[in-house]
């Protein structure tokens, strides 16, 4: 079997769950604005950064509980330490097949202690760094148990988690069409890949989506894609419970042991109808994304293939290619796919969630217009709503980090990134 994961063209889509007896709060409806502030605590990166700072594509970085930040750059494959004071710690860059060297990361996570795992496409294996950089070891996950290729989150006990909207290949059992799990393993545990939450999901269409770049090549990429499907959303919080998302509906549900939903927390915001500017406006800046994420200029972009089990390449088995297209064969892929697209009839109030190491709940709500940013809420799990940070406020960064820190990625002009980390106050 070959598919593809096209990481500028494939949206990932799904929705809500019914939810049983468990304790429901309803917040309340009307707003009520946060001023919040922010402190540079220093930065990393950008065109006159130390050659350990030299960054290309930031893509997903996460805190440890001492401060430590660890910095995934997909582009040059290697992932940077940085001290709580923002000095250099270390950089794991080796790359090749022997122990701890990289071939393809594509995610990272790091637990409370500094143990750091990254998920390797190319290996199709999580890597295990302890908190001294040494490398533990290197335990297999074939495609077959899902793909935590949007990132992963580590719990206390070293536990990965993982959102069940990934990429899965091969002859593991998908479950129901309306379900889609938050996966759990322990690598190195032997325990294998188990659910930890049962989400809710908008079943896609049941059609394979069929792409032809052009030059022979054929790719298949199994449902075709619905728009507008509500994600997916889920954060750690300290005491171990998960805040899930999975609704059209405003809905953030407290998952504790064994998956049971604890209690809800809901405000009455209903989702918007989608109509034919929302339709349009999706397109448009699909198409938009491919002109701009293939280089332009007819200059090449790269295509990752997964195989799984019996999908051939030089293994014989599961494992991953890249093929490189020119700027017309992407565009022509993403106009292929936004035919065989069909949309769902209402977005979704919520487009995001995080946690922070405070245990407040940041959830990013969907703007009006497509593509645009919308108001974040910050609830408490014991306080409920505490505030509305308006759209034009600060955004959700790319990891909270203990001491109420925060990391963004800022680019030039010359989108060569910056990695700021920035202390957060006005919120207790």
């Amino acid at each position: 079997m070959l598919r593809t994961c096209l990481p500028s063209t494939i949206a990932l889509a799904f929705v809500p769950l019914a939810v049983a007896a468990q304790t429901v709060t309803d917040l309340p409806r009307a707003d009520r604005t946060l001023a919040l502030r922010t402190e540079e605590v220093y930065r990393i990166g950008g065109a006159d950064g130390a050659e350990w700072q030299e960054l290309a594509r930031v893509t997903q970085a996460a805190f440890d509980a001492a401060g430590r930040l660890y910095v995934l750059d997909a582009q040059s494959q290697r992932v940077v330490v940085v001290g709580a004071d923002g000095t250099h710690v270390r950089t794991h860059d080796l790359r090749g097949d022997g122990p701890g060297e990289f071939r393809s990361p594509v995610s990272l996570g790091v637990a409370p202690d500094g143990t750091l795992l990254v998920f390797d496409l190319g290996h199709m294996a999580f890597l295990r760094f302890g908190p001294d950089g040494r490398f533990l070891g290197q335990e297999a996950h074939g495609p077959d148990q899902g793909l935590p290729l949007r990132g992963f989150q580590v719990d206390a006990q070293g536990r990965v988690l993982f959102s069940g909207d990934g990429l899965r290949i091969g002859a593991g059992d998908a479950g129901p069409a309306d379900r889609r799990p938050i996966q759990r393993v322990a690598p190195g545990a032997g325990s294998g890949v188990e659910t930890a939450y049962d989400a809710w999901r908008l079943p896609p269409p049941e059609r394979p989506v069929e792409l032809s770049p052009g030059g022979g090549m054929r790719f298949s990429m199994g449902d075709a894609e619905l728009a507008f499907a509500p994600g997916l959303h889920f954060g750690l919080l300290p005491g171990g419970q998960l805040a899930v998302t999975d609704s059209v509906g405003y809905a953030v549900k407290l998952v504790g042991a064994g998956g049971r939903v604890e209690r809800v927390l809901r405000r009455p915001l209903p989702p918007r109808r989608v109509g034919e500017r929302d339709r349009e406006a999706y397109r448009r800046q699909r198409m938009e994304a491919a002109r701009g994420g293939g280089g332009g200029g007819g200059r090449p972009g790269a295509v990752m293939i997964v195989r799984g089990q019996g999908g051939g390449g030089s293994s014989g088995g599961s494992g991953s290619q890249t093929v490189t297209l020119d700027q017309k064969a992407i565009e022509r892929m993403v106009e292929q796919q936004l035919e065989q697209t069909t949309f769902a009839q209402e977005r979704p109030v919520i487009a995001g969630l995080a946690t922070d190491w405070a245990g407040r709940i940041w959830v990013e709500r969907t703007a009006e217009a497509v593509g645009a940013e919308g108001p974040i809420d910050v609830l408490s799990p014991t306080e409920g709503y505490l505030g509305t940070v308006p759209a034009d406020g600060l955004r959700l960064p790319l990891a909270f980090g203990p001491d109420d820190r925060m990391a963004v990625v800022e680019l030039d002009a010359l989108d060569v990134p910056t990695v700021v980390v920035r202390r957060l106050t006005g919120l207790r």
